[in-house]
């Protein structure tokens, strides 16, 4: 296949050349044109929540404190059948035979 030279590109080229001069003479098309979005309601919600837990403390100090208070005093009692229950569940081993 062979490709000729023809208007097209000259046609092209005389367009470049003549924004290079507009926009040396101080002439050019103004840029108006501007990206822009807008958020659902939806996406705000989630965006305000996930501000909302980045500002929230990772670890919970009262919530640690009452624990520590509680085993401390001897009042913490761990249910190992329930601990046992949550593991056999987690590892998909909770369908009874």
């Amino acid at each position: 296949m062979r490709i000729e030279p023809g208007n097209n590109a000259q046609r092209i080229w005389q367009v470049y050349k003549n924004q290079k001069m507009l926009l040396a003479k101080g002439k050019g098309v103004p840029d108006t044109a501007k990206d822009g979005m807008t958020l659902s309601d939806e996406a705000r919600l989630f965006k305000d929540i996930a501000i909302a837990a980045k500002a929230a403390p990772d670890i919970r100090q009262d919530k640690v404190e009452s624990i520590k208070n509680a085993i401390n005093s001897g009042l913490y009692n761990i249910d190992a059948g329930k601990i046992a229950e949550g593991i056999i569940s987690e590892i998909g081993f909770d369908q009874k035979a």
